[in-house]
């Protein structure tokens, strides 16, 4: 039952974490001084009465005497009540519970291979505790190389400003800087993540022009930029556009024109993901290839978190295929489908690959080396197990139910199966 109740935690605190744009330094508090044998679980029972828990780390001290926890919630009301825990004595241990306060560290221009550990290790080299290293989804772009590094105190941030800023490390020279929320500016695709931007494809690229598709879409709403990528073109006459709206409510009123004629084209019009267009365009080729003997030398590997780029998939190849840089064409990664294409020399190269890296750990999961088929049969499965997770999550919620004070008859039943 302690585990079932645990899970439920989790599921709402993802929920609101959803829901909640959060200023991380008002809603996360450092716990130090824990007992050796406190886990995530423990720090959840130690602060499950000051609110929803949006997540939890966990990690040594520099000396490993104690341990420290790093702890989210989703409001500023939950972190404050989570700091009446200071001075709790847990056996021969009184912790001590503090806020976030100036210790993110941003840190740019590490080797492309690195991921959170080799980031960890970065700093506990200098002799520094990492609370917990934040990486970007590359979803939207898979060249963004930073992270948000939380350490446990401000003097910590300023040891790591001084050992490891302008250091180099394989060839690059690294940039650290403290994090500081309320000089954060906003962000260049801002308008994606907020839903307010079209993508207008079929464009004619020898009549369009951004005036002319500014005039065009004013009506739906104030613009705030118009963008054709000159170097764009598909088949030497068709083009792409990228319209920002001010409002989310503009962009979907734009969304009307799908379909419709713009100077002599019938264009394509949806909200823009800014993955690399024409990039998006090769991947949908391949996926939609049928002939498996133009594909022999393609190999798909699954499942991949948004956080693997395509630097960390050449270094898998090279270490665990034995193959070498120029042996690999291309690398595409899928985020939405939790995997990515690998375009190799020849079939041999591929086949050699595949007898390597089916079934092998990487990244805390085991994952698949296969065909194009196999990665799209894959995202088929994953899709009918998402299915069948949310209809288990209706059944339970029915069943946790505020009791009603009187007892349900089969037609009672009946109209909560059935939606009645």
């Amino acid at each position: 039952m302690k585990h079932r109740l645990d899970e439920e935690d989790s599921h709402i605190s993802k929920k609101s974490n959803d829901n909640f744009t959060r200023n991380r330094e008002l809603t996360t508090v450092v716990a130090s001084n824990l007992p050796k044998s406190y886990n995530q679980a423990k720090v959840r029972r130690l602060f499950r009465d000051c609110g929803v828990i949006s997540h939890i780390d966990v990690c040594e001290s520099t000396a490993k005497r104690y341990r420290l926890a790093r702890v989210e919630f989703t409001k500023h009301e939950e972190a404050l009540s989570a700091l009446t825990r200071s001075h709790k004595q847990i056996g021969n241990n009184e912790i001590e519970v503090t806020m976030l306060e100036n210790s993110t560290i941003w840190i740019t221009n590490f080797p492309p291979r690195f991921n959170y550990r080799e980031i960890r290790d970065l700093f506990k080299s200098v002799g520094i505790t990492v609370l917990s290293v934040r990486l970007p989804s590359l979803r939207f772009n898979s060249n963004r190389r930073f992270a948000y590094v939380d350490v446990s105190r401000t003097e910590e941030v300023e040891k790591a400003l001084e050992s490891l800023n302008s250091k180099e490390v394989e060839g690059y020279t690294l940039v650290l800087k403290q994090s500081n929320p309320l000089e954060k500016s906003t962000r260049t695709d801002a308008s994606v993540w907020e839903r307010r931007e079209i993508l207008i494809r079929h464009l004619n690229s020898k009549k369009v022009t951004e005036e002319g598709l500014r005039q065009h879409y004013s009506k739906y709403g104030s613009i705030e930029y118009v963008k054709i990528p000159k170097e764009m073109r598909i088949n030497g006459t068709l083009t792409y556009a990228f319209i920002s709206f001010t409002n989310q409510q503009a962009a979907y009123r734009a969304l009307e024109t799908d379909g419709t004629q713009f100077e002599g084209n019938k264009i394509n019009v949806g909200l823009a993901d800014r993955k690399a267009y024409l990039e998006r365009q090769d991947v949908k080729r391949l996926l939609n290839r049928t002939h498996s003997k133009d594909n022999d030398h393609i190999i798909s590997l699954f499942p991949l978190g948004d956080k693997v780029n395509k630097m960390h998939i050449q270094q898998l190849l090279q270490e665990k295929a034995s193959i070498d840089e120029n042996d690999i064409r291309k690398i595409y990664l899928i985020t939405d489908l939790c995997g990515s294409l690998v375009i190799l020399r020849d079939s041999k190269i591929a086949a050699k690959c595949s007898l390597a890296l089916n079934g092998i750990p990487f990244q805390h999961t085991t994952i698949h080396c296969g065909s194009i088929f196999d990665l799209r049969n894959n995202t088929k499965k994953l899709k009918v197990q998402e299915n069948k997770q949310r209809g288990g999550e209706d059944l339970i919620h029915v069943f946790e139910q505020e009791p009603t004070g009187k007892q349900l008859s089969n037609d009672d039943f009946r109209k909560i199966f059935l939606g009645g």
